[in-house]
């Protein structure tokens, strides 16, 4: 079995959440006092394409291993956690969306150098990783249980608990690396970790 087939299968269900949320996030920026949500939107669809088209059909169905998922990630990335500060406190939305964009651009060259040249068996790698996928989302975790404990809306809490787990799922994956284990299992463990991220942050929007 192709290797790359867990990661694929994972990697595609990862997508098909953020598709639904930026879905949802697009029907509310409708609404005016909403409109930081279409910037959620449109990181989601990349973010999805980054998992659906990179992980899913490039790797697992085609068997190419090239990282043009790394950029579509970091920019996805960096629109979500922006628009979700901005739903907060626009001030702080700047300031964090100013800093991901700058670890987005370390992440994106970084990431792109390491996987060409040690398919991502290094400390640059690991560094980039665990920089933006790992301390920058614990960061937003952070700023959003703190809206939580002074607003008392649940979904704060939600927001907190899905940016946890998904930096967790990087650094699962960087861990595993380091000990040793192929990308594919490290991914294989990594991406249905983050789904678990996108599924409490589904609920965050839906249900809390």
């Amino acid at each position: 079995m192709n290797g790359w087939f867990l990661v694929g299968a994972f990697g595609a269900g990862v997508g098909i959440v953020e598709l639904i949320l930026a879905y949802i996030a697009y029907r509310a920026s409708r609404n005016p006092p909403l409109s930081a949500l279409r910037y959620f939107a449109y990181g989601m669809v990349i973010l999805a394409i980054s998992h659906i088209f990179c992980k899913a059909i490039m790797k697992a169905t085609l068997g190419l291993y090239y990282p043009w998922g790394v950029p579509l990630k970091a920019l996805g990335l960096t629109l979500v956690i922006y628009s979700i500060m901005a739903l907060v406190n626009e001030k702080v939305a700047k300031n964090i969306g100013t800093l991901a964009a700058v670890l987005g651009v370390i992440f994106t060259i970084g990431s792109m150098y390491s996987l060409l040249t040690t398919k991502g068996r290094d400390w640059i790698f690991a560094s980039v990783h665990v920089l933006f996928l790992t301390l920058l989302p614990w960061y937003v975790a952070y700023l959003s249980y703190k809206v939580y404990k002074e607003s008392g809306d649940k979904s704060g809490l939600y927001v907190a608990a899905a940016f946890g787990i998904y930096g967790l799922a990087t650094l699962l994956n960087v861990a595993l690396l380091a000990s040793g284990f192929p990308m594919t299992v490290s991914m294989s463990i990594a991406v249905p970790t983050r789904l678990i991220a996108e599924i409490v942050l589904l609920y965050a929007f839906i249900g809390a």
